[in-house]
């Protein structure tokens, strides 16, 4: 972990989440964490199976982050979504601000089926148009 100023830095988007969810640009950026995070984590913290596992997950957001069992890329809140089985299963949420700079919003656990229907929706939107995707392609 890097200090900069009011935050840390935890990781950078590898090129494969990057390509992966079409989002090149993110290649190399930076992952940072700033104070506020706890504000947003907190409300999960009785999530956790114990608090062990929630101390565990704070400790260990720079492996998730690095080594993600999946990752999700979502449209609606401008966001990449890092899935790793640690001592349960967790969600860590990067959020990509309106200046392009990444953020970790929140992590919180999962059941392993949220991260299954992320699987299945990939999938479904590899082969499945937006009505914006649909119109550009209609004017080729």
């Amino acid at each position: 972990m890097k200090n900069e100023g009011n935050f840390k830095v935890l990781g950078y988007v590898s090129k494969k989440v990057g390509q992966e969810h079409e989002k090149p640009e993110q290649i190399g950026k930076a992952i940072k964490m700033t104070p506020n995070l706890l504000k947003h984590v907190s409300p999960h913290i009785s999530e956790f199976i114990n608090i062990e596992s929630y101390l565990f997950t704070l400790s260990h957001l720079t492996d998730v982050l690095n080594s993600p069992d999946v990752t999700y890329y979502n449209k609606k809140n401008n966001s990449f979504e890092y899935y790793k089985y640690l001592k349960e299963y967790v969600c860590v949420i990067v959020k990509i601000s309106n200046k392009n700079s990444l953020f970790l919003g929140s992590f919180y656990p999962v059941k392993e089926t949220k991260i299954k229907n992320r699987i299945d929706r990939m999938n479904w939107e590899d082969f499945v148009l937006t009505e914006e995707e649909a119109k550009e392609k209609s004017k080729l």
